[in-house]
């Protein structure tokens, strides 16, 4: 099997540190790496729209709720696994740009709606059909059955920190 490289620094890790090999770090550093390839393919798929991928995953998972397609700012923030403030943050841009919309919440005056835009739900579905292609080629390499299977044990994995469904999701 070619080697990676994450294999050259269990190599390093056992001549340096010794004892066995750190099998559940090898593995999490495979994850960082990959998530992070896949972060630079999409961040690639989105030059020139005036967004990158910390403001393209809040306008999906805006995208995907039911209409009006909005979400509370925590309904974000435990979507995107980041604080409010990143919330915030994100939405500023969002907001200037015409992507989404901030409004306050009729039924509670401490909590606000943030809205997909029909321009950010144009620029989101134009962006889909290349994003599906760009996260499809590193798999390439997988058959259909190692690709189901890996989604398994990613979803044990994640269902091991309790990341379950929300139950207002259901």
């Amino acid at each position: 099997m070619e080697r990676d490289y994450i294999d050259g620094l269990v190599e390093d890790w056992i001549r340096e540190i010794g004892g066995q090999v750190p099998l559940p770090l090898a593995i999490a550093a495979r994850l960082w790496r990959l998530a992070s390839y896949f972060r630079e393919d999409l961040e690639g798929v989105l030059v020139g729209t005036g967004i990158n991928s910390e403001s393209f995953e809040v306008l999906i998972l805006l995208r995907i709720a039911a209409p009006p397609h909005r979400l509370s700012p925590t309904d974000l923030s435990r979507g995107l696994r980041v604080s409010r403030g990143a919330v915030t943050n994100r939405m500023r841009a969002l907001v200037r740009d015409g992507f989404v919309t901030r409004e306050g919440n009729p039924l509670d005056r401490r909590s606000s709606w943030i809205t997909l835009t029909s321009a950010g739900m144009a620029l989101v579905d134009r962006l889909i059909p290349s994003c599906l292609v760009r996260v499809d080629q590193p798999l390439a390499p997988l058959s259909m059955i190692e690709r189901n299977n890996f989604a398994n044990l990613l979803r044990q994995l994640l269902l091991s920190y309790h990341d379950h469904v929300p139950l207002d999701v259901v």
